[in-house]
């Protein structure tokens, strides 16, 4: 670890010396090196990257790929894991699949993320 790792897989000024883990995180070389692979493939037909629902195109491909070894690392079935857009689109899948009854009461918490209220 130390300076070999930062020199390796970072692009810092030279003398920096980066603490700061909790705000803003570097990106490291190869995250970067696979963003722009990903963003040339995107840019060749971004409708298709962006709109295809097939698992075999665009980025769902990605997706479908690394699902199990996600599924490895959570030690899980990949048939228990989804890939949602966002948190919002993330609950409202969750609430959706409640069977509901009149009179069910939806207790929300101060902490709670904003967007779920509405």
């Amino acid at each position: 670890f130390g300076k070999p790792v930062r020199d390796a897989y970072f692009q810092f000024e030279p003398g920096l010396i980066y603490f700061n883990h909790g705000g803003y995180g570097a990106t490291p070389k190869p995250v970067q090196d696979a963003l722009l692979q990903y963003t040339a493939e995107m840019e060749q037909q971004p409708t298709k990257w962006f709109a295809t629902p097939s698992a075999g195109h665009g980025y769902q491909k990605y997706l479908r790929r690394n699902l199990p070894l996600l599924a490895h690392i959570l030690n899980c079935s990949p048939n228990d894991l989804v890939f949602l857009d966002n948190a919002s689109a993330g609950m409202n899948e969750v609430l959706r699949s409640l069977l509901w009854e009149k009179g069910d009461i939806v207790l929300l918490i101060g902490s709670l993320y904003a967007v779920f209220p509405h």
